[in-house]
């Protein structure tokens, strides 16, 4: 049960059905299976917005893992994860340092140093230029994750994302051209998860020429789709997206376009 549970749950989540890999990592956990589907179930509730769920998941689970094992780690990156989630949406200083503090012990612990350092010293520097006192302790400092981030940037397309965005952390420009070239490959999944850190906590503009260049990849990867952009850039955006759409596939008759801006998708 618990290997077939977890291989049900990884395909859930490639497909980003994060209801069915939910159920799945519930069903599991109280069929005995591995406590590992605990990093599941808390992955589903996030990606599937359910955030304040997701926190008594990750509570129970850490009060219930054992110290040693491996999904232990992922649980506490989770953990910085949602508290970043909560800061994002809340502006609220203490999940900030919540965050930061999860993705420290994760990697103090053992965790993965490239995704939990990236994250910690990305969060530290958006809060300081919003004069809030952040503390990165027990991660790579920022040129150290730069190189490593170079060294495996060939590994997978999560890889090469985070590659891209530890350009920001030394202050150098993001690399437009890995992600006009390089990333046009990877999933509709990397491509929104890298422009929403590029633009909720990089704050950069929606004009700026790398999230125009993801803008581009998700209306191209699905053919329609949403993007979320600030009332003042709506002027700037749209004829931008108008024109992507247009050129999204060739066909003998022009491509008819339909844009329009809501509150919610």
């Amino acid at each position: 049960m618990g290997f077939r549970a977890r291989r049900a749950a990884l395909c859930g989540r490639s497909a980003r059905r994060f209801d069915e890999l939910v159920k799945v990592a519930d069903a599991g956990l109280q069929a005995g299976g591995d406590p590992g589907l605990w990093a599941h179930l808390v992955q589903g509730l996030l990606d599937g917005g359910s955030r304040v769920a997701a926190d008594a998941v990750i509570a129970a689970a850490l009060g219930t893992m054992a110290a040693d094992h491996p999904a232990r780690l992922t649980v506490l990156g989770l953990a910085g994860r949602s508290a970043k989630d909560a800061f994002l949406a809340t502006s609220d200083p203490a999940s900030l340092q919540r965050s930061i503090a999860a993705y420290c012990e994760a990697a103090r612990s053992g965790g993965d140093p490239l995704w939990l350092g990236v994250n910690a010293h990305a969060l530290a520097q958006h809060g300081r230029r919003h004069g809030i006192a952040c503390t990165v302790d027990g991660v790579l400092s920022e040129a150290e994750l730069m190189q490593l981030a170079g060294a495996g940037a060939d590994a997978d397309e999560w890889a090469l994302a985070t590659w891209i965005e530890s350009h920001l952390l030394i202050g150098l420009p993001l690399p437009v051209d890995a992600i006009v070239h390089r990333l046009a490959g990877a999933s509709a999944f990397v491509h929104g998860s890298l422009r929403r850190q590029l633009r909720e906590v990089w704050e950069l503009p929606s004009t700026h020429p790398g999230v125009v260049a993801l803008a581009e990849l998700i209306l191209r990867d699905g053919g329609s789709g949403e993007v979320e952009v600030p009332e003042d850039e709506h002027a700037d955006v749209a004829p931008l997206t108008v024109a992507t759409m247009r050129g999204a596939a060739e066909l003998r008759v022009p491509l008819e376009v339909n844009l329009s801006f809501g509150k919610t998708w």
